[in-house]
């Protein structure tokens, strides 16, 4: 493979259509857990995978790239990674943002340990992939670098989620569970968990948070459910002004982070 470093031209093997092929499977998530691989799109996340040095299986970019693609090409393939390119048509069948941004990779599911000696966001049938990745992303800028997803949320390496996350999934641990309140009791006992409601017990500026926590959120349209309620410290509401249903769970994820940030 020749890892010239100029960026007028690209010299990478074209895509095999068996390759193609596989790549595009990714898509699913039952092929994702399969092959314990997933597909992240576009220049940030690539980048983000790179530096995080994050197990990349390969490369894919356009036939026509940009100087900058061309330019992260090169420093993947430098940094070891296998970079392919393949005609815009058949690149585009790969992506599934409106617009494709060049470049596609392969990389391998990480390892996603908890640490029960640090807090954590715990969502509870968010199913939106935009807002998973939000929440992640806003996780990460406030500190809290861990997050569990309970059965009803979006896939973490749904293709909307990760582009969600800008970049925050290869720097937080997103684990998975199918039985929250038995994962939350077993292995978080020394947790005090305050779940986001819209009845909760206590105004969000009654609180004082001390040692370990954990932020629980619920879907929209149907809260936290009822064995994760059974095992809440307790209960917290955002208050607000009458009018709107409810807040956004992200945006509510958002106000509940800043405030541990700020009052932690």
């Amino acid at each position: 493979m020749n890892t010239s470093q100029h960026t007028s031209e690209s010299f990478f093997p074209p895509l095999t259509q068996a390759l193609h092929h596989t790549t595009r499977l990714l898509h699913k998530k039952q092929e994702r857990e399969e092959q314990q691989v997933f597909l992240i799109e576009g220049e940030k996340l690539c980048r983000e995978a790179l530096l995080s040095h994050a197990t990349m299986r390969y490369a894919i970019i356009t036939g026509d790239p940009s100087t900058s693609v061309q330019v992260l090409a090169h420093d993947m393939s430098r940094m070891g990674v296998d970079v392919f390119q393949t005609q815009a048509r058949k690149f585009e069948q790969l992506c599934d943002a409106a617009t494709p941004q060049g470049v596609v990779a392969v990389v391998k599911f990480p390892e996603m340990t908890l640490n029960n000696a640090q807090p954590l966001v715990v969502l509870d049938g968010v199913a939106d992939p935009g807002n998973v990745g939000t929440i992640i992303r806003t996780a990460d800028w406030f500190g809290v670098r861990q997050i569990l997803l309970g059965a009803g949320c979006a896939d973490r390496f749904n293709p909307k989620t990760l582009r969600s996350t800008m970049g925050s999934i290869f720097r937080c641990t997103v684990a998975t569970t199918d039985d929250l309140a038995t994962t939350l009791q077993r292995g978080f006992p020394q947790h005090t968990f305050y779940g986001a409601t819209l009845d909760g017990a206590r105004n969000l500026d009654a609180l004082r948070m001390g040692g370990l926590y954990g932020l629980v959120l619920g879907s929209e349209s149907h809260g936290i459910s009822l064995p994760v309620r059974r095992i809440l410290t307790d209960t917290i509401k955002i208050s607000g002004s009458e009018g709107a249903e409810s807040l956004n769970v992200a945006v509510a994820a958002g106000i509940l982070l800043h405030y541990c940030f700020t009052y932690r």
